[in-house]
């Protein structure tokens, strides 16, 4: 994509918004976001100075330049032998020839890393803010709410210097290496909050908020409980104020048992509070004002206000103040801590720190460049997904700093109005999405999005988190141009592990520039312990078996070294490895498919969703004696795609509606709950099957569903019917589980 505007660029009201209109937008989100209005539509040195300079300044790899209307897949490559040397990494032949020299150049990662001369996050943020200050890092609805990245820099500092005083309070409890809370939707004072903490030398964690109060309150109440945040910044926005009080509330309410120092610490109301508008500028703060002098006694007016005793973070965002001594963060300290649910019964605290980070931002920018043909060195990215999540904290905290983007971020991307508001300023160089997100947008401003991009394809298209199905890709080249890439990783991996190339035509996966995998057969899994060989546990040619991945992984699960030992393991040469629980089949060139999942995470829309945490909602609902809960893929052809949720209940009288209700009560959110013809009731004669530890069978119970429905011709979606005339009919014989 040409750095110059295309001649042809139609006008904006082709997306039938104008300026006043995403202003008034702006004005509103507290009450959008919280009521969901509109129908959805998806249903410094020098030298580190002139390294980045000199990346930046570099031109894509005409070897890469695939025509994005007529490509053609390169001929299959040559048949490795059926057991391949995968130290050799094979895979590699297939990479673009900047990315090639990059690997025979620097032989890690972290090589990579080092030739940039980044030390921190800090660093990447630091040195663009010094070399373009007036460059808008991110987009709102108009000029007042673009954010530069030399406002960026300011506003972090004046926060930073606000945290170090409070350090410095006689008393005080808050110190260098603390965690600091952000619950809000996506925006900038959540990097603001966020780069602050750092030059603070704290750490700061992002739960994936909500305005769902009930459910984002049960889910805050364990986040804030394990990582212990002695501040806490939040949205004004009342379901997640609220959901943040309530919690807070919990925990200092708890039985003498349960009480930790913690809860004693939030009891005595020593957690510092903070609130703040979505997109804070000096226009809004200063229309904000003039309400409340002049319309005051209005009672909308009294839904701004923050909770008692909560800062205006505002206020110390515009604060006339510079940071005398940031601290310096070193490469293995805590950065990040993202939240993802797992099969142990509560989400899960994953820390990533500044080195996974900078290899984040290394990794897709590398790519990028080799990959994306005619992005320009300063490109504009679409993005409408939370920062919370993996792929929002990569996009928004690593690579927008690393390549000097323009990011659009949107605040509710449910909300008709945002979505198409932020889609008019466009054209885009790159967008992110998901399959749900680019359906939504092809839904909402088809033709628009048709003729803004004719004569200006995007230099590229991402999709991750969920799988994206052939019918979106195919919709998505139509519309925009350019072919849908699907990414494929996790919190664990620091974001990404894999992405399909357009060159080979098919799904297969190429794992990322200084990245090792192994497929290992469930024959080898014993092999799998501390100190293994890689080599001896892979997989032949074709053969299935869990993918295993090592290159930039994550720190820790916080607080879980038994979880962490489980799923971050040690080779005889040192390398950590990550153990997906992705079913994966190897390719005679080195790549992989996905073929299914082995765990018992429940996968909707990119969010995992514990089966633990789903039963717990199920405790004392009426006349229901015990519950069981697994996945389903909801499509039996496609098993890498998104699940839904089955559960099975026992009892005498019951009600589908009052289970559902008391799910919803206890806090399960609309994700959680299954639809009510997955619902499936039981009388107590039955039995539902578990280990002599009484651990549920779950995975067992997937794959004999999945068996028998292909085994009745059932091969895409299912009923509920069906269903449970095969959950019955597995009930009945018992001996399957032997």
């Amino acid at each position: 994509m040409s750095a110059t505007p295309p001649l042809s660029r139609p006008a904006q009201d082709s997306f039938q918004v104008s300026t006043e209109a995403v202003t008034e937008s702006l004005k509103n989100e507290e009450a959008q976001l919280s009521r969901g209005d509109g129908e959805s539509p998806m249903a410094v040195t020098q030298s580190r100075s002139s390294a980045l300079e000199s990346f930046h300044s570099k031109e894509p790899d005409s070897v890469v330049a695939v025509s994005k209307l007529d490509y053609e897949p390169t001929a299959e490559v040559v048949a490795p032998p059926e057991n391949l040397d995968m130290d050799s990494r094979p895979w590699t032949s297939m990479y673009s020839e900047s990315v090639k020299a990059a690997v025979e150049q620097y032989k890690t990662l972290d090589e990579y890393v080092n030739s940039l001369n980044l030390e921190s996050l800090l660093d990447c943020w630091n040195e663009i803010a010094s070399r373009s200050p007036d460059q808008v890092a991110f987009r709102g609805g108009d000029a007042d709410h673009n954010v530069t990245f030399g406002m960026l820099a300011k506003q972090s500092s004046a926060l930073a210097a606000y945290f170090q005083d409070l350090m410095q309070q006689p008393n005080s409890t808050l110190k260098v290496g603390d965690n600091i809370m952000v619950v809000m939707p996506s925006c900038p004072q959540m990097i603001v909050t966020g780069i602050a903490a750092m030059k603070a030398g704290l750490s700061v964690s992002f739960p994936v908020p909500s305005t769902d109060e009930v459910a984002l309150t049960h889910q805050l109440e364990h986040q804030i409980e394990n990582t212990e945040p002695k501040i806490i910044v939040a949205s004004k926005v009342p379901a997640m104020a609220k959901a943040v009080t309530s919690a807070l509330r919990r925990i200092a309410d708890k039985e003498e048992g349960d009480r930790t120092e913690y809860s004693n610490f939030v009891k005595e109301r020593k957690v510092t509070r903070f609130e703040s508008g979505i997109w804070d500028c000096v226009k809004v703060r200063r229309n904000a004002q003039s309400l409340k002098e002049f319309v005051a006694p209005l009672p909308f007016i009294k839904k701004l206000e923050h909770t008692k005793g909560a800062k205006n973070l505002g206020d110390f965002l515009h604060a006339n103040r510079t940071l005398a001594n940031p601290a310096i963060p070193q490469k293995d300290d805590p950065a990040v801590i993202l939240f993802s649910s797992g099969t142990t019964g509560k989400s899960k605290a994953i820390v990533l720190t500044h080195r996974n980070l900078l290899g984040t931002a290394a990794h897709l920018s590398l790519w990028l460049k080799a990959e994306a043909r005619g992005m320009p060195n300063h490109p504009k990215i679409h993005f409408a997904l939370p920062l919370s999540h993996a792929f929002g904290c990569g996009v928004g905290f690593a690579l927008t700093p690393m390549i000097g983007a323009e990011t659009t971020l949107t605040l509710n991307p449910r909300d008709p109005k945002m979505l198409r508001a932020s889609l008019a300023q466009g054209p885009y160089d790159i967008i992110f999405g998901v399959d749900k997100l680019y359906n939504g947008m092809i839904n909402l401003a088809e033709d628009a999005l048709k003729a803004q991009y004719a004569d200006n394809p995007p230099a590229y298209l991402l999709s991750g988190a969920s799988k994206t199905v052939q019918s979106t890709k195919d919709r998505v080249l139509k519309v925009f141009g350019t072919p849908l890439i699907e990414g494929y990783g996790s919190t664990e991996s620091s974001v990404c592990m894999a992405i399909q190339c357009i060159k080979l035509g098919d799904n297969r996966y190429l794992p990322l520039p200084w990245a090792d995998i192994r497929v290992v057969p469930k024959s080898k899994f014993k092999l799998l312990d501390e100190g293994f060989d890689p080599n001896a546990v892979s997989s032949t040619v074709g053969e299935e078996g869990e993918l295993i991945y090592s290159c930039n992984l994550a720190k820790e699960y916080l607080n879980d070294p038994k979880k962490t030992a489980e799923t971050f393991i040690t080779s005889k040469d040192g390398r950590r490895w990550l153990r997906t629980g992705d079913l994966c089949r190897l390719n005679k060139d080195g790549t992989f498919n996905i073929v299914g999942r082995m765990k018992e995470t429940i996968i909707i829309n990119g969010e995992n969703l514990s089966p633990d945490d789903i039963a717990n909602t199920l405790v004392g609902a009426p006349n229901v004696n015990s519950a069981f809960v697994f996945r389903m893929p909801k499509s039996l052809q496609d098993q890498s795609g998104d699940d839904c949720v089955v559960v099975l209940v026992q009892g005498n009288n019951i009600d589908k509606v009052e289970v559902l209700d008391q799910m919803k009560s206890k806090g399960a959110s609309q994700q959680q709950r299954p639809r009510e013809d997955n619902l499936l009731v039981f009388d107590d004669s039955v039995t539902f099957p578990s280990t002599t530890t009484m651990k549920e069978r779950r995975v067992e119970m997937t794959n004999m569903c999945i068996s028998l429905l292909m085994e009745k011709e059932i091969k895409q979606k299912f009923t509920g019917e069906q269903l449970q005339k095969v959950v019955t009919e597995i009930l009945k014989d018992n001996s399957s589980f032997v």
